[in-house]
């Protein structure tokens, strides 16, 4: 969902659903080639911007990409979102 132009460093994750009961998430950085998250997130409110707590794998490369991981959904959501904080770093 995101390809870095320049390089990054990744300093905040938020997940959101609207409507359904729940949702895992979580975004893999190609560039580290793992998770920002040790185990997925669990988006257990609806319509709620909910943090990814600690991270990892959190520098990104000029070029290197983000890819959102929708694990599972519980009682048909109409969407779920991630979206990210980052600060530049080249």
């Amino acid at each position: 969902f995101f390809k870095a132009p320049v390089g990054y460093t990744i300093t905040g994750a938020w997940g959101r659903r609207h409507g359904g009961t729940g949702a895992t998430v979580n975004i893999y950085n190609a560039n580290a080639a793992g998770y920002i998250r040790s185990t997925d997130l669990s988006l257990t409110s609806a319509d709620s911007w909910i943090s990814f707590g600690t991270l990892q794998n959190t520098t990104l490369a000029s070029g290197s990409a983000l890819l959102f991981l929708l694990a599972s959904v519980a009682g048909s959501p109409e969407n779920v979102s991630v979206a990210i904080d980052i600060t530049r770093t080249s």
